[in-house]
């Protein structure tokens, strides 16, 4: 595999580029492609960088990647189910998501959790 460079490049240009690469990430892991190569890919595109803000958005994002992160945070496809959510919510949750200053995923992860909890509460208190 070799990413574009070019596109890598690009993202970090753009007004949230940790989001962008996360994108590119999941896109990448949704095609098939190892953790292992995305990483070796993102460590080969961190060296050529000259730029230190950009270099730390990128180990970010790798941080996300490989698990030193916050549980919300990881990029795992082969551990989360996708949720697909009525174009109606999902607007919803985009406008509240950029409020938040969160990504979508995000809140609707956090969201999922907070739920479950509650729940789980209530069977508790039902026995």
């Amino acid at each position: 595999m070799s990413i574009e460079l070019s596109v890598l490049k690009e993202a970090l240009q753009q007004s949230s580029p940790m989001e962008k690469l996360e994108t590119i990430v999941k896109d990448l892991l949704s095609k098939g492609y190892s953790k292992e190569s995305i990483l070796a890919e993102f460590e080969y595109f961190r060296e050529a960088m000259t730029d230190e803000d950009y270099e730390d958005i990128v180990l970010e994002v790798m941080d996300f990647l490989t698990g030193w992160c916050s549980p919300h945070k990881r990029i795992d496809i082969h551990h989360r189910q996708r949720i697909t959510l009525a174009p109606e919510l999902y607007a919803q949750v985009e406008k509240e998501a950029q409020i938040r200053g969160i990504s979508s995923e995000t809140l609707v992860h956090l969201g999922l959790m907070e739920w479950l909890a509650n729940h789980h509460q209530h069977q508790v208190c039902e026995a």
